[in-house]
């Protein structure tokens, strides 16, 4: 999107200088980079903070500096509330997505109650993971049901023993939240124990893919929630411009088909949008 906006002569004549760095999901990575964005770049905004275990940290740089940040990826409940000023957030929370992915679980599992049912629920051991299962869990004790809750490290190569544990639990459907890859570890365990029940997951997991890698037994049950739609998919003026765009630059089908590319659309559409609005100098304050 900033590539199309400078293409077409910038903001005011300016172009935008987008700096790139990543920090591989790494926590003290992403913290150093985001000091180096502010002190030596003297950036007028942090976007694409996506590990949600860095937010503590980062926040105290970002209410220091008074430095703006837009985030559409790892998207606490708690990076906003109570009311940040500094911190802002273009998706829904998990804690959002974790209700809505309930919801639409248990009318699959066609059940009007969840009054003495097991539900299984699945993270990953950060803390957005964390955010998901508190929310699940205690949306299911309200409702008189019993959450069957297991963590799963980042970097996970089997999911084994969650899906033997909710196998063992009778389980009558799984919520999950994790990255692509440990969605998929944990559909091909769901799949390697035989069990069939609806599956639920976070917008990390609702991507081509999970559903193209992990088994069809388990992929079969799955579905994703997203505050997104991905362009392939949307049929508004919007998303033909981003798909006819990214075929311009040489994306690929498979990443037009992404919510991810929709969440860095939108990301580049608000920060257009911030810069067209300030009148005089582009500053963190202005910004």
């Amino acid at each position: 999107y900033i590539k199309m906006v400078n293409d077409a002569g910038g903001i005011k004549g300016n172009k935008i200088n987008l700096i790139e760095k990543d920090d591989a999901y790494n926590v003290a990575r992403e913290l150093g980079i985001v000091k180096s964005f502010i002190e030596d770049d003297n950036v007028a905004l942090v976007t694409g903070i996506g590990n949600s275990s860095g937010f503590a940290s980062i926040l105290p740089v970002l209410n220091a500096s008074k430095t703006p940040a837009l985030v559409n990826q790892g998207t606490l409940k708690t990076n906003t509330f109570p009311f940040q000023r500094y911190m802002f957030q273009g998706n829904c929370n998990y804690g959002d997505q974790a209700e809505v992915a309930l919801a639409y679980t248990q009318i699959r599992a066609k059940l009007k109650s969840l009054k003495g049912v097991k539900v299984g629920i699945a993270c990953i051991e950060v803390a957005s993971g964390q955010e998901w299962i508190q929310a699940l869990k205690d949306r299911v004790e309200k409702e008189r049901g019993i959450a069957v809750t297991q963590t799963l490290p980042s970097a996970v190569v089997s999911a084994d023993v969650a899906a033997q544990a909710f196998q063992s639990q009778c389980v009558k459907m799984i919520l999950v939240h994790h990255s692509v890859s440990g969605g998929i570890a944990m559909l091909r365990s769901i799949a390697k124990f035989g069990i069939d029940v609806p599956i639920g997951g976070s917008f990390g997991l609702a991507q081509d893919l999970t559903f193209t890698s992990a088994p069809y037994e388990a992929a079969k049950n799955f579905v994703g929630v997203n505050c997104y739609t991905p362009p392939l998919v949307a049929k508004s003026p919007e998303a033909k411009l981003a798909v006819a765009t990214g075929k311009k630059y040489g994306v690929s089908d498979s990443s037009l088909a992404q919510t991810n590319y929709a969440l860095g659309w939108v990301n580049g559409m608000i920060i257009v949008q911030a810069l067209k609005n300030i009148n005089g100098a582009v500053t963190p304050a202005s910004m």
